[in-house]
């Protein structure tokens, strides 16, 4: 996601797909499944801790350290308006990748996250 952020080539279907194995981990009773073209794991979610502790947690802690240094950088650069115009582009970006490769419970704490290092701060 890193690598998204910062513009280069990346395979989003792969990342998608990656971080949707760490859900599937916590499927209780997963079959296999034909989905369209593809084969999935469907079953009961017994939990998320497999997705939380590997995943969900540590994409927060980064999250919050790229953003400040952003804003850091963004406020030695820019002035306020142009600051503030940075702060919403990559807001807008951030749920954009959010809705697109990110599990629901993940997308507000996010932004959150984001928020609190380029608004708040």
């Amino acid at each position: 996601m890193s690598r998204d952020r910062n513009s280069e080539m990346v395979d989003l279907d792969l990342v998608k797909r990656s971080i949707y194995a760490f859900v599937e981990m916590g499927f209780n009773a997963a079959d296999i499944v034909k989905q369209d073209d593809e084969f999935v794991w469907k079953g009961d979610k017994n939990n998320d801790a497999v997705y939380k502790k590997a995943f969900h947690d540590p994409l927060i802690v980064r999250v919050k350290e790229e953003y400040s240094q952003k804003a850091q950088g963004w406020m030695m650069q820019l002035n306020c308006p142009e600051y503030l115009g940075a702060a919403e582009r990559h807001l807008i970006k951030e749920e954009e990748r959010a809705v697109f490769y990110l599990q629901g419970e993940t997308k507000l704490p996010l932004l959150n996250a984001i928020h609190q290092e380029i608004i708040e701060k």
